[in-house]
C-alpha cells in the first residue's frame, strides 16, 4: 500500500513552483517530488497555498512536508528536519538596462523589491547598504 502524505508548495516562486498559462502547477520542485513519489511508491497530495501558509501547515501538523525552494538556514534547522540542498542560491541585482547599478554598494538609499523570507532579503538585511526593502510577493513586482 502506498504511503500517503500531504505536501505544501509555494505556487509563486518560478522556476521552482508556478501556475502556468494552462492553469497547471509546474516547476522544478513539482517535478522532483513527483519523481521521488513515483520511485518510492508514495501517494502524495500537493497543495499550493503560498510559502507562509505552507510553513505554518507543516509546523501545525496539517502537512507532512514543504518543498518550496526553501533556503537551508541554522534557524530553520532548529524547527525543521531538512534534506540535503539541491540548488545553490546566488543573490544578483536585476534592474533596467538604463540603470547603472552594478554592485551592492550602489543600492544605498535605493528601494529594492524582495520576496519575504528569501536569501535575497536576508542578504540585504545583513549588508550595510541601508536599502529600503520593499518586501512583497515577488509576482507583484514583476
Amino acid at each position: 500500500m502506498p504511503i500517503q502524505s500531504k505536501w505544501y508548495l509555494d505556487a509563486a516562486y518560478a522556476p521552482f513552483e508556478f501556475k502556468d498559462s494552462d492553469q497547471t502547477y509546474k516547476g522544478i520542485d513539482v517535478d522532483i517530488i513527483n519523481k521521488v513519489a513515483e520511485l518510492k511508491g508514495w501517494d502524495i497530495n500537493m497543495t499550493f497555498p503560498g510559502f507562509d501558509a505552507a510553513v505554518n501547515a507543516v509546523q501545525s501538523g496539517q502537512a507532512d512536508a514543504i518543498m518550496a525552494g526553501m533556503t537551508k538556514t541554522k534557524d530553520r534547522e532548529k524547527v525543521f528536519t531538512m534534506s540535503d540542498t539541491y540548488y545553490d542560491t546566488k543573490v544578483v541585482i536585476a534592474t533596467t538596462k538604463a540603470n547603472t547599478i552594478s554592485s551592492y554598494s550602489q543600492l544605498k538609499g535605493k528601494t529594492v523589491g524582495v520576496k519575504n523570507g528569501t536569501a535575497s532579503q536576508r542578504f540585504l538585511e545583513k549588508s550595510k547598504t541601508n536599502t529600503n526593502l520593499l518586501s512583497k510577493h515577488l509576482a507583484q513586482l514583476i
